[in-house]
């Protein structure tokens, strides 16, 4: 019988251990879920309130890059105002103008003015940079061209280039220093006598291409551009008597320089000559189409790298 009493008595103390054990885990249990759930809702707070967090900073940028377009498409006005527009029409009316800022505002820029005795000034540039600060620089330089040409109506484009370096030396207070910014253009520009056919012409850095009977002449610029270069000399004319079905191209360097094709490697110069030499035959208006194109294929999904600009025209 004590036997039995022994055994019941331990079965008894198992029991209780048992349970005592139960209890123990059970509570831990009840401490974890409680743990983690605490932690998940702190959790859930935290993301919450980084969410209301990137929604408002999300909103504060998007309100930012709004009135940042605003102010960029304004910028596009203005300087859209200073560019001639159909202003060239009117003067050479077979032409175009294939015109293709990379940031809606553009440092390339064309301008084109009626002088005295039926001539026609005619300039393509491209200025340092892009964007605003490119924008900003071709707005001077139409500014600057406009002075040059009122103060003198039978100035020739050689000499216009010389004083426009100078002005923009001047307006730029470019001295040559250490470390100074190089900022200037690179510029096209052409006399155009729409009476007796005869073309002068001078460039700062960008030749102009003619295009007679399928074969393409090119007329050289100056090795310098405008602005502080210290190996300048005085800019140099050339004169060109154009014949019946010529076409002329002053064109920026962004067309050439653009990434793209099967291999995403630049259109280069040599492509864009004989682009020109293609279409010479086209009327004005298809060469534009086929110029713009020909650039939109080209590029396909790469990022246009700069601003472009084409002017072509004929007598």
């Amino acid at each position: 019988r004590q036997k039995i009493k022994d055994e019941e008595t331990a079965e008894v103390e198992r029991t209780i251990y048992i349970g005592i054990i139960g209890f123990i885990g059970f509570c831990a249990i009840l401490i974890l879920v409680g743990y983690y759930y605490l932690r998940s809702r702190n959790k859930r707070k935290i993301i919450e309130s980084k969410r209301k967090e990137i929604i408002e900073k999300k909103r504060e940028v998007e309100e930012k890059n709004k009135s940042f377009i605003q102010n960029f498409k304004y910028a596009k006005s203005i300087q859209e105002a200073v560019l001639p527009g159909n202003n060239l029409e009117k003067a050479i009316p077979d032409s175009f103008v294939y015109y293709k800022p990379r940031d809606i505002v553009s440092g390339d820029f064309y301008w084109v003015s009626k002088t005295v005795k039926n001539k026609v000034l005619i300039a393509v540039g491209d200025c340092t940079g892009h964007g605003v600060p490119g924008a900003l620089m071709s707005i001077m330089g139409t500014a600057f061209i406009n002075e040059v040409v009122s103060e003198d109506q039978n100035v020739s484009p050689a000499k216009l280039l010389e004083e426009l370096r100078q002005r923009v030396i001047d307006g730029l207070q470019q001295k040559g220093e250490v470390g100074e910014a190089r900022d200037g253009m690179d510029i096209s520009i052409c006399l155009v006598d729409t009476k007796t056919n005869e073309l002068e012409f001078s460039g700062a850095n960008n030749p102009m291409y003619l295009v007679r009977d399928k074969e393409l002449m090119i007329i050289d610029a100056n090795p310098q551009p405008i602005g502080y270069y210290i190996n300048s000399h005085p800019f140099t004319e050339k004169s060109v008597k154009l014949k019946k079905g010529d076409v002329m191209y002053l064109t920026t360097d962004g067309y050439q320089d653009q990434f793209g094709g099967p291999r995403g490697r630049k259109f280069m110069k040599k492509k864009l000559k004989e682009m020109f030499v293609e279409i010479s035959a086209m009327s004005l208006k298809e060469q534009e189409s086929y110029i713009d194109k020909t650039m939109i294929d080209w590029m396909g999904k790469e990022f246009q790298v700069d601003d472009m600009c084409i002017l072509g025209f004929k007598l």
